[in-house]
């Protein structure tokens, strides 16, 4: 098994940022990165036009799914959509207790 980051963000369609931007990110460093959605965007460089949530029943398949079969040695926290994706992040990793946590909040695009 390969060592990997989860990065738990939004998507960004333009790249600049959330989990493509993250992505990159673990590929320049020889990472292998692993994701899951917290909200699809439309967004590009002038700003953000429409943010559409993922259920966190949702948000929870995709973490639990990810972190069952995979060594994650870190965890990257971006983009959350409301206390529902907190509760269910913060549920998550409570059961899987991964080594490291990096919370990245966004307060702005």
């Amino acid at each position: 098994m390969t060592l990997a980051v989860l990065t738990i963000a939004g998507s960004d369609p333009s790249g600049g940022a959330g989990v493509p931007q993250d992505l990159k990110l673990f590929a320049a460093l020889d990472v292998a990165g692993l994701s899951a959605l917290t909200a699809l965007t439309v967004q590009n460089s002038q700003g953000v036009l429409a943010v559409d949530p993922v259920a966190p029943e949702l948000l929870t398949a995709q973490i639990e799914a990810v972190l069952s079969e995979s060594a994650v040695g870190a965890v990257k926290i971006g983009m959350l959509g409301g206390e529902g994706q907190v509760r269910a992040v913060a549920e998550a990793l409570r059961r899987f207790h991964p080594p490291n946590i990096v919370l990245d909040p966004v307060l702005a695009s």
